[in-house]
């Protein structure tokens, strides 16, 4: 559009111009997003369109400026804090590290309860089936001998004693 038909704009309400077109406070916004001048245009709170488009243009004007000045420093701040995340966050290397020494402790107790439990699968099926294995248990549980022998009992008080003089 040419000067004429800027200058002819008049309010928002769809008014015409110069030459019986009408414009609306949208045609003004884009006209003046465009980089064309709109005078006398005013919004239906009567302020001026074109003031609050300055504002907002210059508002979102100096948002830009500023990142543009600072991306440098706003890219490192970001990668700074995802760093700062990765290593020490809920989720980060840390925890990580320290579900790793759980998991270990844990496998480590699970590894020796099974083999605890081999053990014990073992004396079962010793005393179910092994007949020294029955004997020895109740000859020491049940201080029990075979006919003709004799059974001694040494108070424990003196089994100290006595283990530590025959050991050289």
């Amino acid at each position: 559009m040419d000067s004429a038909k800027l200058n002819s704009v008049k309010n928002s309400n769809g008014s015409k111009n110069s030459n019986g077109a009408k414009h609306s406070a949208a045609d003004a916004k884009n006209l003046h997003a465009s980089g064309a001048k709109v005078r006398g245009l005013r919004g239906a709170s009567g302020k001026s369109l074109h003031s609050q488009d300055t504002q907002e243009t210059g508002a979102d004007e100096k948002f830009f400026d500023f990142v543009k000045q600072h991306a440098r420093g706003l890219l490192a701040l970001i990668v700074m804090v995802l760093l700062v995340h990765d290593v020490f966050g809920t989720h980060g290397f840390l925890a990580m590290k320290r579900t790793e020494r759980e998991i270990k402790r844990v496998q480590a107790d699970l590894d020796h309860l099974d083999k605890e439990n081999q053990d014990l699968e073992q004396q079962v099926q010793d005393l179910k089936s092994d007949p020294r294995t029955i004997e020895r248990l109740a000859r020491e549980g049940s201080l029990l001998a075979r006919p003709g022998e004799i059974i001694i009992k040494i108070p424990q008080s003196q089994w100290t004693e006595s283990s530590a003089k025959t050991k050289p």
